[in-house]
């Protein structure tokens, strides 16, 4: 079995008050989002902010679980069951083409249906779709069994 940090760590739903930070803890783990959109650092920002604010991605808020440690953010994993996958990939690329205003540039919709494409888990599997540990977490154990 496993357990967090210590015991005065908690794990807790994550809530759409955690946008800002969650925007900027998950950008270092998804280098794809700012390659293939060309985007700069804080349209990325405002790009995640938007996924994460939504209800049906694979970057929304609502498969999302916050690590707490000593009351503050340690880190957050999104996950979902496989069964979803396919779903949440066409909704995001809907995510990313309306919040970009980029739906007619080839490379875009190439990227795009790529990331549609994906096979990332199998049924019967919970895909980790971003798992981000806060800077003064790294180092320091997440978790022990």
């Amino acid at each position: 079995m496993t357990t967090l940090l210590h015991p005065a760590a908690a794990l807790r739903a994550a809530r759409l008050d955690d946008t800002t930070w969650a925007a900027k803890l998950l950008r270092p783990t998804l280098p794809w989002l700012e390659e293939l959109l060309e985007l700069k650092p804080t349209q990325a920002l405002a790009v995640l902010d938007k996924l994460y604010r939504g209800h049906s991605n694979r970057l929304s808020h609502r498969y999302a679980r916050v690590a707490q440690a000593e009351g503050q953010p340690a880190g957050l994993i999104i996950a979902y069951p496989a069964a979803k996958a396919s779903r949440l990939a066409v909704r995001t690329a809907m995510t990313l083409t309306q919040a970009t205003g980029l739906r007619d540039t080839p490379r875009l919709v190439k990227g795009l249906a790529k990331l549609t494409r994906l096979r990332e888990c199998c049924r019967g599997e919970y895909y980790i779709a971003a798992l981000a540990v806060r800077v003064l977490r790294v180092g320091r154990r997440v978790s022990v069994e």
